[in-house]
């Protein structure tokens, strides 16, 4: 349940906060947001003309956009951080079709749920069915972008938002004709970030806590393989992480597979693994964790030189972390090398108990 919570309270973040962090220049969240019902001319924000028949802007990678000025059908084919802000500028209305994502994700998305489906995950787009609800304009991003093909990009509009910055909120606002809720949008969540940032703020780095950051088929985030993370280059998932106290540890999972000396073993699963691999996988797993108390068996077996002193150093690293760690061995030099204290057992009896320090 631990990690259910977690992932669900991952997913929340990104689809509300989402990047508002850190890309796209890196915006910092204290600054003043100006009302945006009074700032109709945008130009601050990259709307270039704003009249009562037309919205010209510029979307956030970089695209001259034209749309008419009263939008009443939009097609969305993104994730969810554009469904979930449009309806937070409570226009969910305005949503006419949607791709397979909402499939997958009914519990976060009920009302898109029964919506035309316009592609399926991967696949090109239905683009007669486009065609035929003929939408005021297009939401996605590049990703989905290139999916649409050229008939589609040369007869609708396509705006191309990240959300990975308060423009994006402003620039959707501006086109839905919704620039108040969109100003409490931002400013609800500043109000929570503000929070965030101040409790954050008075915590050393020492104290933040090591996160695996979870997605996976389990949850229809994606095709198998079910457990997947974000790696170093994504660097808004990451600086989620941080953001909220926490070191994402998939952030640098390259160099932590190069240091138990697993990079070239990706491609197979636990039980195709030798034993010295098995149990640096294992440690991994533990550093990953960060256990109070951990359990060993005869770990130093049947290890070849490299192996045992990648495994040595691993447990000094998580004693010096202040980790209990109980093990058996038959081996004294190690036993000598790694425990403070020593219980000896003789057939199954205790022949060597240790006084209390």
């Amino acid at each position: 349940m631990i990690m259910k919570r977690s992932f669900l309270f991952v997913l929340l973040v990104m689809l509300f906060l989402g990047g508002l962090l850190f890309a796209h220049g890196q915006q910092e969240l204290t600054e003043n947001i100006e009302d945006l019902s009074v700032n109709n001319k945008g130009l601050s924000y990259g709307v270039l003309e704003n009249t009562n028949e037309f919205i010209t802007l510029i979307d956030s990678y970089d695209n001259e956009v034209r749309l008419k000025k009263t939008i009443k059908k939009i097609v969305v084919h993104d994730m969810g951080s554009a469904l979930a802000s449009i309806r937070a500028l409570d226009a969910q209305d305005l949503i006419i079709a949607c791709n397979s994502y909402v499939k997958k994700n009914t519990t976060f998305f009920p009302e898109f749920s029964k919506l035309p489906i316009i592609s399926e995950e991967s696949q090109a787009v239905d683009s007669e069915l486009i065609l035929q609800l003929q939408p005021d304009f297009i939401l996605s991003r590049p990703f989905y972008y290139q999916q649409l093909g050229d008939v589609i990009i040369s007869e609708i509009p396509v705006v191309q938002l990240s959300f990975n910055s308060i423009e994006s909120y402003k620039k959707l606002g501006a086109i839905l004709d919704k620039d108040v809720e969109a100003t409490e949008f931002i400013n609800w969540i500043k109000s929570y970030t503000d929070i965030i940032d101040s409790r954050i703020s008075k915590l050393d780095k020492e104290e933040y806590k090591s996160v695996f950051a979870y997605y996976g088929g389990e949850y229809g985030m994606s095709d198998p393989p079910p457990y997947g993370t974000f790696g170093k280059d994504n660097a808004l998932r990451n600086e989620l992480i941080n953001r909220a106290g926490g070191i994402s540890i998939s952030a640098d999972i390259e160099a932590l597979l190069k240091s138990f000396e697993l990079s070239k073993h990706l491609d197979k699963a636990v039980w195709q693994l030798s034993d010295g691999q098995s149990i640096k996988a294992s440690l991994l797993f533990l550093r990953i964790c960060e256990p109070k108390y951990i359990f060993l068996g005869e770990i130093f077996n049947a290890l070849d030189y490299s192996s045992l002193l990648v495994i040595k150093e691993e447990i000094k690293k998580l004693i010096n972390n202040s980790v209990n760690i109980f093990f058996s061995s038959h081996n004294l030099d190690i036993v000598a090398e790694l425990s403070d204290r020593v219980i000896i057992l003789k057939e199954g009896e205790i022949v060597f108990l240790p006084k209390e320090a």
